[in-house]
């Protein structure tokens, strides 16, 4: 689990939760321990995948603060939002607020106490702790479930911001904004249902608020110097049903394009896979049976990042075969020739990562077995 302390004033403090798992098959999940005085509040729980792992984290910092946990929002109905709220309820007996169009789908998680669901009303609530704080829980409908609410601390000037401004960025924190734009981009163009929704939100809600802080449920967090950025390029992004011609041709992808995940689907029952290192020149062979590999890591280490970047750019090319190694390694001095002649390389760049890449052979014949 990866803890990272937002905000600390006296007995007030702020904690991102990121539950340290790396399985493609799974969206990684943000959620927040607002902590005031002798109360805490858990906003966006998750399912049972990350249940045990973050109660054990929130357990610690409870016991730690010498607090109890007073209520749990989520934001919407999603599975990596809410699912777990049987859990949580049955574990700390505590209330669990929820956007009140949802109370009657969520029934059929078979939740034995739903009076300890409180309803949150279209129009939003405030709730108080006993020291007189307030956490603002903000109607933010259709970003992007048609009942969805956001949560405004104004004692941190945090804002947790659901699925809005949600990334694939694996960083706690925004370092570069423009890193961030290709999966910001589709995940907002496939997730989000309109532009109309977002400026509606933009300018009726956000952009009254004092936020030092955006929060969303996946990804980094949008510190104060990134914030404008973000709003910017989300008011003048088509989402939804503005680009539903696009959407029904096939032409917008999810996270990964779709040879990536074919990729991720044609290695897992393999026995080993072969990792083309271009920049330390050398080969990694990994065997996908062995107890200890960990699919997740290989996957974020080295699948991944081909969605995002040119071959000349790449740290390394996942291969299923010895032959394909060669195909690959070939593709990449064709690419390299091209990109010269193109001028997008320098003589001096192609000299050095043709050296890097020389050998074949001999890589070949000097295969490092790694786990990971």
């Amino acid at each position: 689990m990866i803890v990272e302390k937002l905000f600390e004033k006296e007995d007030k403090k702020t904690f991102l939760l990121k539950p340290d798992f790396y399985d493609f098959s799974a969206v990684s999940i943000n959620s927040l321990l607002i902590i005031e005085d002798k109360e805490a509040c858990l906003i966006d729980p998750g399912g049972k995948k990350t249940f045990y792992e973050l109660k054990y984290t929130v357990d610690e910092i409870l016991e730690k603060e010498n607090t109890a946990l007073s209520f749990v929002i989520g934001t919407h109905q999603d599975p990596d939002v809410s699912s777990s709220i049987n859990l949580w309820i049955e574990s700390y007996n505590v209330n669990f607020f929820l956007p009140r169009v949802w109370m009657r789908f969520v029934a059929h998680l078979e939740i034995e106490n739903l009076d300890k669901i409180t309803p949150i009303p279209d129009g939003g609530m405030d709730l108080v702790f006993a020291n007189g704080s307030i956490l603002n829980l903000l109607p933010a409908h259709f970003l992007h479930s048609s009942g969805n609410v956001h949560i405004y601390h104004s004692e941190s000037k945090i804002l947790f911001s659901g699925d809005f401004g949600a990334s694939e960025s694996s960083d706690i924190f925004v370092k570069d904004f423009q890193s961030v734009v290709p999966s910001l981009k589709k995940f907002h163009e496939r997730y989000i249902p309109s532009s109309k929704a977002l400026n509606f939100y933009i300018e009726n809600i956000l952009k009254k608020l004092d936020i030092n802080m955006i929060v969303p449920q996946h990804g980094s967090v949008y510190s104060k110097e990134n914030i404008e950025d973000l709003l910017n390029f989300l008011e003048n992004l088509k989402c939804g049903v503005d680009i539903l011609d696009e959407i029904y041709n096939g032409k917008k992808s999810l996270f990964l394009s779709d040879s990536i995940i074919e990729k991720i689907y044609q290695i897992r029952n393999l026995h080993d896979v072969y990792i083309l290192n271009l920049k330390e020149n050398k080969i990694d062979r990994i065997n996908l049976s062995h107890k200890n590999c960990d699919f997740g890591k290989i996957f974020y280490k080295y699948i991944y990042p081909l969605s995002n970047s040119k071959c000349c750019e790449k740290d390394s090319i996942i291969c299923k075969t010895i032959s394909e190694i060669e195909d690959k390694h070939k593709e990449f001095h064709l690419f390299l020739k091209k990109s010269l002649e193109d001028k997008r390389i320098s003589k001096e760049e192609l000299s050095k990562l043709n050296e890097i890449s020389n050998g074949l052979k001999e890589l070949i014949d000097n295969l490092i077995d790694v786990v990971i």
